[in-house]
């Protein structure tokens, strides 16, 4: 049967004060053992300081990348082999219909950052979609 899970890592992040000194190492280390055991994907969040390239050799299965893409920079991302998806995060907030406005170049709306991790329905459900 077809693997189900997937794995998400953020080399760069400094997640609650403990940055990696050399993410390079522990990613790639990381990679390497995650390999072999046919997960889904493994979804790689860009940021600065880390190049997420070094890991695309070390993972055979699907590689996905989010980070701050844009139309533009998905595209290129995948049409060069970077990467085989681009997540977004952010923008599907903002923009309940970013497909839709993906495939016809529509503008994007920007998210509300100030409504993150807030209660209630303002910043989650209440952006407009086009049309």
């Amino acid at each position: 049967s077809a693997a189900r899970v997937g794995i998400k890592i953020s080399p760069a992040m400094a997640f609650n004060d403990c940055p990696d000194p050399n993410p390079g190492e522990t990613y790639g280390e990381l990679a390497r053992a995650i390999a072999p055991m046919g997960l889904s994907y493994l979804h790689v969040m860009r940021s600065a300081g880390f190049d997420v390239a070094q890991l695309r050799p070390l993972f055979k299965g699907p590689f996905l990348l989010g980070g701050g893409y844009d139309r533009v920079t998905a595209e290129a991302a995948v049409v060069s082999g970077e990467a085989d998806a681009i997540v977004f995060g952010k923008l599907y907030v903002s923009n309940p219909d970013l497909a839709t406005r993906l495939e016809n170049g529509a503008g994007l709306a920007d998210a509300d950052a100030a409504t993150f991790y807030t209660p209630g329905a303002r910043g989650y459900t209440d952006y407009a979609a086009l049309g």
